[in-house]
């Protein structure tokens, strides 16, 4: 069970496609319209449906970076693979993990990650995190006015791009720390 900071630190390092320079934008779009069914009440309970309500809200979110992307969106590609970042398990018809993104028809939300999605200020925080990470800035501000959000300061939205968890960053701070010492108790000087 992971805690909510350990949610939002997996929202700040999802396992993007890069290869055409900027970060594809299918996961973090899914997980923003996924965000705002929570906060519309429409969240079902651990099971998320693949419907055509939900392909409609993913390609009005795709309309902000359509600019950008030449392919046609298409939600099947982050539906399934959102799997591989641990924000559910993409199932088939039969109920029986999908093995391939034609066949997911349902995906299985952890409790914790839904919980989570329902309370408004993490969720605030969640969406201020993927629209900072993984869009450039003309696109921030639509997915702002989209999300309900307001413009975050410059500094804000840097903070919320390399965000890290409290206890990411404690255990940073410990290690460098630790190498400090080790190198204070050999002696050693810079040449």
């Amino acid at each position: 069970m992971a805690t909510p900071d350990q949610w939002l630190a997996k929202l700040a390092k999802l396992k993007v496609n890069r290869a055409s320079g900027d970060p594809a934008p299918h996961k973090p779009l899914l997980l923003l319209v996924v965000l705002e069914l929570a906060e519309q009440e429409l969240l079902p309970h651990q099971e998320l449906p693949l419907t055509p309500e939900l392909a409609f809200r993913f390609n009005t979110y795709w309309s902000i970076v359509a600019s950008r992307r030449k392919q046609r969106p298409d939600i099947r590609f982050p539906f399934f693979h959102l799997k591989s970042d641990g924000f559910w398990s993409p199932l088939g018809l039969d109920g029986k993990p999908a093995t391939d993104r034609r066949d997911a028809r349902f995906a299985i939300m952890p409790c914790d990650f839904l919980n989570c999605a329902k309370d408004p200020s993490w969720r605030d925080q969640a969406r201020r995190i993927l629209v900072a990470a993984y869009f450039p800035p003309a696109e921030r501000l639509g997915l702002y006015a989209l999300t309900g959000l307001p413009v975050p300061t410059d500094d804000q939205i840097a903070r919320d791009a390399a965000y890290k968890s409290p206890d990411e960053a404690q255990k940073q701070g410990r290690e460098g720390r630790f190498r400090i010492r080790v190198v204070d108790a050999y002696g050693y000087t810079a040449p």
